[in-house]
């Protein structure tokens, strides 16, 4: 028990800045610009490839929700967890039929 304690504070020590500052929390920040970022691109790439047929539309249609689901589910939305609490879950299996329906066809 105790190398584990030793082994995640030296995780954690390893995590905060120079001046002592914990990364975690502006790391949380990055990521959502990331996310964000990351649905422009592929929303792009589904209006330049508008037919429901070519591959880099369903790609990239596929891409979007999962990243929709996935910023809803880091990121609880007040109004939204309370009435949904999984609805980044569902969101994921959303996509993963997508997905699978694509392969199908």
């Amino acid at each position: 028990m105790k190398a584990s304690s030793v082994g995640e504070e030296a995780i954690l020590n390893d995590l905060k800045g120079p001046s002592g500052s914990s990364f975690v929390p502006r790391s949380s920040g990055l990521t959502l610009i990331i996310l964000f970022m990351v649905l422009a691109v592929f929303g792009w790439l589904a209006i330049r490839y508008r037919s429901i047929r070519r591959f880099e539309f369903q790609m990239s249609i596929f891409i979007m929700v999962y990243v929709l689901g996935e910023i809803l589910e880091d990121y609880k939305i007040p109004s939204l967890s309370t009435s949904l609490p999984y609805v980044g879950s569902q969101i994921h299996i959303v996509s993963a039929v997508f997905l699978a329906t694509m392969v199908v066809i």
